[in-house]
C-alpha cells in the first residue's frame, strides 16, 4: 500500500456550493488536494478509489465520516487523469 503522503487525491464538489472543493481539499489533504466542479450534483458524498488504494480511501472517508466507498468508474477515472483517490462532495456536505 502507498504511503499517505504519496496519495494523489482530487476532491470534486457536487454540490454546487461555491468553493467547497476547495476549502475541503485544503482540510483533507493539504498541500496534495485538488478542487474541482463537476456538472450535476449528487445528494449524498463519496470516496472513490483506483486499484491499490482502498486503504487510503477507507481512511479519508473514515477521518471525514463518508459511509460510501467504491471503485472509481472509468469515465471518471479519464476525465480526472492521474488520481488515487476522489472524495465527491454532496449535498449532505454543503
Amino acid at each position: 500500500m502507498p504511503a499517505p503522503s504519496a496519495t494523489r487525491v482530487a476532491v470534486l464538489n457536487a454540490a454546487r456550493t461555491t468553493g467547497l472543493a476547495r476549502r475541503e481539499a485544503a482540510r483533507l489533504v493539504p498541500r496534495r488536494g485538488r478542487g474541482h466542479h463537476p456538472a450535476g450534483r449528487l445528494a449524498r458524498s463519496s470516496v472513490r478509489y483506483t486499484p491499490g488504494h482502498r486503504a487510503a480511501a477507507v481512511t479519508l472517508a473514515a477521518r471525514d465520516r463518508i459511509r460510501r466507498v467504491l471503485p472509481l468508474s472509468g469515465a471518471l477515472r479519464r476525465a480526472l487523469g492521474r488520481v488515487d483517490v476522489v472524495v465527491v462532495l454532496g449535498a449532505d456536505r454543503r
